[in-house]
């Protein structure tokens, strides 16, 4: 008998639905035409005749839900001002005065609205009606019709559907769905009406066999009973009558309890068919009232949010409480309160999260009151939003929550304690160090890194050498945050570590830390076979307050070989600003802004590498990878004018280099003339060859000849112009 409760409970699951949804539409107004529904239960008082009418008007109504609750909203009133126009709607009776019943498509989705209610509501007092709507031309009307008398499982329905299987007059169509609709009650006494058919002999039916009325064909209706009875059965037996007659003679003697739990192992696949249909009805309507509410928020109105929170599928509760949350008004704080005393675990913790973001400190205590929830996932919620608050009850009542045998409350207490940052709580959270469960001892150390009280430095140097590798890294983490020199050896001594992911915690705690003294070690560790290790040491090496010039050097070199030129450039502009007026080294840094220089050109920083090459040049007229350097800078700057005068001055300065000078000329003429600076070529030709008439020698005469004679054909050709486009 459980499971037929919990079948019946599914069938009325899609009622419940509804008869909540309505009110909260008409909180939000506007939005559903002509008002909502507000139900009235069996035995309440009798409804004022304008909600009958605007029910009446809502069975018309284009939104499917809107119908539904309005058929409901009158067959739940048992008045019979309300039933009458039901039941007159199923005879096919005009609406009554005042009622605009639409076009003949409303007019029949408000017809199979009403017949689908009685179905639901599993009403009897429609079976007469709903019967002659079988004879309908309408696919739909008829489906629905042969739908709802299957849900009337009362014996007065039953008997009356058994009844008019006699009638002679009945269309044969009509009872054929008629006998569908017997074996979808499932009922015992819809057996032996259905039985006969088959022509079998049962008592209770006249002559044992169904007599052949008219011209209705026997052997339709003997299918249609076929397959009511195999659906009852779960099995079928064909046409053989025997094996019927003895199914029969086995169940009838079942008392109406022992037929019923038979039935409900053989209903247990459709049982859970219903279930899922009735879930997907309820998160259609579910949906649609958190859109109705979605128009409430953008017009900041907190009346049907108030209303949402206290009734309904919990999904659109959660969505109210989230809202209310945002709307930082006063006025909602004691209906949050009260929601934390809610029998549903999920609206305790939403009550719980919206407390929290409004930060009250009104709402200090009662979410207090909440770490001894029943449920542990809301306990951890009150302990992780507390974290918000910084008042002493809070950070007491987190400490004493320390000592809860709940692992995960614990750890919530933890992280809040540390997001509080109270000194008080030093002590508690190092003793969880000593604890069995090792997410509590990684928790613990990260609240300690978090409060940053000296006290916590040996208790974390200790936990450096936990068993579990997640305590050792969070444990170095927070040393990091500490900065206190004690903690340098230990964590240099953790670079050693078995697990990559211990190692590059303890690299960047030794960078947080600074200490020269964890250069050598951190240098060692950029051979490291972890390519994230090494990442974390090469930026904690940049941390350190390393005073040695060498020493800055050395790392530049090895981040340069790592092909780590953005952090080389890093260490090369430090070294270059801390040592600028060493003279010392003053040598020395010529060779680091040349390096520098260098690794700006491999990454095609033009105008940087540019700078420095100019400098070097200036410094060191003689250097040839100097000057080859800033060559390449102006060329991919396209500064050809600048180019053109240093060869110039080079030439008179390194008259010995003059075939690289020439070279150089013919590549700048060379893009100029790509250019189409034709004239402007020329023109320089001309003048080289004032400044020498060989032009370099025989390995460039030929070409810049060459080059002159093609310049001056483009420049013809340009029909007068005498210039290209300008050089940039």
């Amino acid at each position: 008998m459980r499971r037929v409760s919990v079948s019946v409970l599914c069938l009325f699951l899609f009622i419940s639905l509804q008869l909540w949804v309505l009110p909260l539409k008409a909180e939000v107004g506007p939005q559903t035409p002509g008002g909502a529904a507000v139900f009235v239960t069996s035995g309440a008082a009798t409804p004022p005749v304008a909600d009958i009418e605007r029910w009446l008007r809502q069975l018309y109504s284009p939104d499917l839900a809107t119908r539904s609750s309005a058929a409901i909203s009158l067959l739940s009133t048992n008045h019979p001002a309300a039933i009458e126009p039901l039941l007159n709607i199923l005879k096919g009776v005009p609406a009554p005065n005042g009622v605009q019943a639409g076009d003949k498509a409303q007019e029949r989705e408000a017809l199979v609205t009403v017949i689908k209610a009685f179905g639901f509501k599993g009403d009897d007092r429609a079976v007469a009606p709903l019967m002659e709507l079988l004879q309908k031309e309408e696919q739909e009307v008829r489906d629905a019709a042969c739908q709802s008398l299957g849900r009337l499982r009362t014996p007065r329905a039953v008997g009356q559907m058994a009844a008019q299987l006699q009638e002679p007059r009945y269309p044969v169509s009509a009872k054929v769905l008629l006998v569908r609709a017997l074996g979808q009650t499932r009922d015992k006494e819809a057996v032996e009406p259905l039985l006969a058919l088959l022509g079998v002999e049962v008592q209770g039916v006249k002559g044992s066999k169904v007599q052949e009325v008219g011209p209705l064909p026997t052997k339709e209706l003997r299918e249609a009973a076929l397959e009511s009875l195999s659906l009852m059965a779960m099995q079928s037996f064909g046409k053989d009558v025997e094996k019927w007659q003895a199914w029969w003679n086995l169940n009838k003697v079942k008392s109406r309890e022992q037929w019923l739990a038979d039935m409900v192992e053989r209903l247990e696949e459709t049982s859970k068919e219903l279930r899922s249909e009735n879930e997907s009805l309820r998160k259609e309507v579910a949906q649609k009232t958190i859109t109705l509410l979605s128009d409430a928020v953008s017009q900041k109105n907190l009346k049907p949010l108030l209303e949402a929170v206290k009734q309904g599928h919990t999904e659109v509760r959660l969505f109210a409480i989230k809202e209310i949350s945002k709307l930082n008004d006063p006025s909602v704080f004691p209906h949050l309160i009260v929601l934390l005393a809610d029998k549903e675990k999920d609206v305790r913790a939403a009550a719980v999260q919206a407390l929290g973001e409004i930060g009250d400190e009104k709402a200090m205590d009662p979410l207090i009151t909440v770490l001894n929830d029943e449920e542990a996932s809301v306990r951890e919620r009150a302990a992780r939003v507390l974290g918000r608050f910084r008042q002493g009850p809070v950070v007491d009542a987190l400490i004493d929550t320390l000592k809860h045998d709940d692992t995960a409350l614990v750890i919530a207490a933890c992280e809040s304690l540390g997001q509080i940052g109270n000194q008080k709580a030093v002590e508690p959270l190092s003793k969880l160090l000593n604890r069995e469960e090792a997410k509590l001892r990684e928790a613990s150390a990260v609240a300690l890194g978090r409060i940053k009280d000296p006290r916590a430095v040996t208790p974390l140097i200790t936990a450096l050498k936990d068993k579990e590798e997640r305590v050792r890294w969070y444990a170095a983490d927070s040393l990091g945050n500490l900065r206190d020199v004690q903690a340098v050896e230990p964590l240099v001594g953790l670079l050693s570590d078995n697990v990559a992911r211990v190692r590059e915690a303890a690299a960047g705690a030794l960078g947080k830390l600074g200490s020269e003294k964890a250069f050598d070690p951190l240098m060692k560790l950029l051979t490291d076979s972890d390519k994230k290790v090494v990442e974390q040491t090469s930026e904690a090496l940049l941390e350190l307050k390393i005073e040695s010039f060498e020493a800055l050097g050395q790392l530049a070199d090895i981040l340069c070989n790592n092909k780590d030129p953005r952090r080389a450039i890093q260490v090369l502009e430090r070294q270059l600003a801390q040592f600028s007026t060493s003279e010392h080294h003053k040598e020395k840094l010529w060779d680091s802004r040349l390096k520098l220089a260098e690794i700006y050109r491999l990454q095609k920083d033009w105008q940087k590498a540019m700078i420095l090459y100019d400098g070097l040049s200036e410094h060191n007229k003689t250097d040839m990878e100097i000057k080859t350097g800033l060559v390449l800078c102006l060329m991919e700057m396209k500064q050809y004018d600048r180019l053109l005068e240093l060869y110039a001055r080079w030439m008179k300065e390194l008259p010995e280099c003059s075939k690289e000078w020439w070279k150089g000329r013919l590549e700048v003429l060379n893009a100029l003339f790509e250019q189409g600076n034709y004239a402007r070529v020329v023109k320089a030709i001309d003048a080289f060859l004032m400044e020498d008439p060989e032009l370099g020698g025989p390995d460039f005469k030929s070409k810049y000849l060459e080059l002159a004679e093609r310049g001056t054909r483009k420049a013809h050709a340009l029909g007068g112009r005498t210039e290209g486009p300008p050089v940039p």
